[in-house]
């Protein structure tokens, strides 16, 4: 079975803006070099509950200020 190359990456770690990303979340998220920083160091669940609390919005406003409010919890 041929292996994509996102799956490459994804094994070598590097920071990358997957294509399974919805695409409201990813175009916040490249407006947002900090939020994409830290969404990037998070585990696979971690950007799984993350990723499924952007279904719940529905205009680029909110998604951006969603973006814009993730921050490593204190």
């Amino acid at each position: 079975m041929k292996q994509s190359s996102n799956d490459n990456q994804r094994k070598k770690g590097d920071n990358f803006i997957s294509t399974e990303l919805p695409m409201g979340f990813s175009n916040a998220l490249l407006k947002n070099a900090a939020a994409m920083s830290y969404f990037n160091t998070l585990d696979e669940g971690q950007k799984s509950n993350i990723i499924n609390q952007t279904h719940q919005i529905s205009s680029k406003s909110q998604m951006q200020q969603f973006v814009d409010s993730l921050q490593p919890s204190l």
